[in-house]
């Protein structure tokens, strides 16, 4: 009977000198807001990894496809970044710590870019067209998502009546491959509707209901890192076909 009181003061003493763990909180504005500073965070940093490139193009061709090394530690600072931020979350919501992960990671990225970049236009003849075709289609895809979650007033979910909008677009796009002849043409338009979706379809894995991928409202420096490498297939299947079509 002793031992039993004294496991349920035990108990009683725990749970309440630890506190209950936050609850994500998922109400429509709260996941509209997570989404908004989401885009805002990564389209700050993709101004600068689109800046870089024409930079290094210009000014520091010969040095960064020389200097192997440092390519390679970029993108291991890269990665241990990303490993950090996935195992300390609760210091990834500090301030200013945050702030000073994003922007170290949105430093290496931009040199880890730059340096990919002058090695295409060195090692491809189509290399500085590849380069120039896909910041610009990248750019325009960023700011027309970025206005769209800024103007938005409600959360779009691929449960509402507006995912049927979707298949439409696509089947219009197939059908008029049959009367469009440059293929050079439709390979980038299709390219861009079905990278609007990859990224939409992941905005919504962090703020849907499904727990193993659900981020906190806090947790938008993360969000926006995974945003960046989700740029990684949308650039190298544009090279694929940039290269394919050229030939």
């Amino acid at each position: 009977m002793e031992k039993y009181s004294e496991d349920k003061e035990h108990l009683y003493m725990v749970a309440h000198l630890i506190p209950d763990a936050p609850e994500v909180d998922n109400s429509q504005d709260s996941r509209l807001n997570f989404i908004k500073n989401v885009y805002i965070c990564f389209s700050l940093q993709q101004f600068f990894l689109l800046l870089a490139p024409n930079v290094s193009i210009k000014y520091s061709f010969c040095w960064l496809t020389e200097q192997i090394w440092a390519f390679l530690i970029a993108i291991f600072i890269a990665i241990s970044i990303i490993c950090y931020i996935q195992c300390e979350k609760i210091q990834a919501r500090k301030s200013p710590q945050k702030y000073i992960i994003l922007f170290l990671f949105t430093l290496v990225e931009s040199y880890a870019i730059s340096a990919i970049s002058c090695f295409i236009v060195q090692k491809l003849e189509v290399g500085y067209n590849f380069i120039f075709l896909t910041f610009n289609i990248y750019i325009f895809v960023v700011s027309g998502l970025t206005i769209l979650i800024i103007i938005q007033k409600k959360y779009f979910d691929f449960s509402s009546k507006k995912a049927m909008i979707i298949p439409f677009i696509l089947t219009l796009f197939f059908a008029l491959f049959v009367f469009i002849i440059d293929q050079t043409t439709l390979y980038p338009m299709l390219l861009i509707i079905i990278y609007n979706l990859y990224i939409q379809f992941d905005l919504h894995l962090m703020v849907g209901h499904k727990k193993r991928y659900q981020l906190r409202q806090d947790d938008f420096l993360l969000g926006a890192l995974v945003l960046n490498f989700d740029m990684v297939p949308f650039v190298l299947e544009q090279l694929k076909q940039t290269i394919f079509c050229k030939k």
